[in-house]
């Protein structure tokens, strides 16, 4: 096999002086690779329908209540070559535990084409941001007719993690939303995807938008459903969300902060007439089931 010389090593996703490099996906305005976020289920913790997260704070086991979370990237095309992945959190969630999807699986997401690969990973607690670069193995001015993209040992974006992290919360946080977030702004802190598209180009793409989702984290005082926090999901629940989307102005009036996100039954980010319908009809078949009220949304929605 042949050697790869130490300069060729040394290019990774900072590349402002590699002129091989297309600054943006102009001239492949069909492919746009990006990231996102899944996390898992656990005691304190269920994963609503939409795929945030949701967390009963009065019902937590742990005073630090942990979301475990993987992060992928898309890559439909198969055409990537190296990316620099970072995100931070928001106020009141720490991100710590960061592991390579190695450490956790076994195997990484990709297997490259020549025997130098190394990735590196580093999160830092005290000023809350994970960076993850998988190096540019992509840059061969030897061999410029040569691939070297690295090829998916997954079956489909769910089977390759490229990074798995822990997200907590104190027991004591506030009813509302929080977040986790890809960088998207300022040229030495943001997520880059080195792509190439055709034998003789490598582009150097931003990802930013819809291609970077945010994974969002719902945290109530109540169970989820419980608008009212009478302690039971019920038909005066359903009313209660009804009301919220239909006096969306005054709502606040009348349901609280807790209830409104504990209103949020399949993780829209709102609360509107389908969680209603989606509390009454639970409400309406908790005698016959024995579906949580997460499992039973997710057999009803597409």
């Amino acid at each position: 096999m042949k050697k790869i010389s130490a300069a060729i090593l040394a290019v990774s996703l900072a590349v402002s002086s590699a002129a091989a490099l297309t600054s943006s996906a102009e001239s492949d305005d069909s492919y746009s690779p990006g990231f996102y976020f899944k996390a898992q289920p656990s005691e304190d913790f269920q994963i609503l329908h939409s795929g945030r997260a949701y967390l009963d704070t009065s019902n937590a086991k742990s005073d630090n209540p942990t979301l475990n979370v993987n992060a992928y990237i898309t890559d439909e095309k198969e055409l990537v070559g190296g990316f620099v992945a970072k995100w931070s959190g928001s106020e009141g969630v720490t991100l710590d535990n960061l592991k390579s999807p190695k450490d956790v699986y076994g195997v990484l997401p990709y297997t490259p084409d020549e025997e130098y690969y190394d990735i590196s990973l580093a999160c830092d607690t005290e000023k809350g941001f994970i960076s993850v670069n998988y190096p540019n193995m992509m840059i061969f001015p030897d061999q410029p007719d040569k691939k070297y993209a690295f090829a998916l040992t997954g079956e489909k974006s769910d089977d390759y993690p490229f990074a798995i992290f822990d997200a907590s919360l104190e027991k004591s946080a506030d009813p509302g939303v929080y977040s986790i977030n890809f960088h998207a702004n300022g040229s030495g802190d943001r997520c880059n995807i080195i792509y190439k598209p055709s034998a003789k180009e490598i582009i150097d793409f931003v990802p930013t938008g819809d291609l970077i989702p945010s994974l969002y984290i719902n945290v109530s005082d109540r169970a989820l459903g419980d608008v009212n926090g009478d302690g039971d999901v019920d038909g005066s629940d359903s009313a209660l969300a009804l009301y919220a989307y239909a006096h969306a102005n005054v709502a606040d009036d009348v349901v609280d902060e807790a209830g409104m996100i504990a209103g949020d039954v399949d993780g829209s980010g709102d609360v509107d007439g389908s969680d209603a319908s989606l509390i009454l009809a639970y409400y309406a078949n908790k005698a016959t089931t024995e579906l949580s009220l997460v499992d039973f949304i997710d057999t009803i929605v597409e």
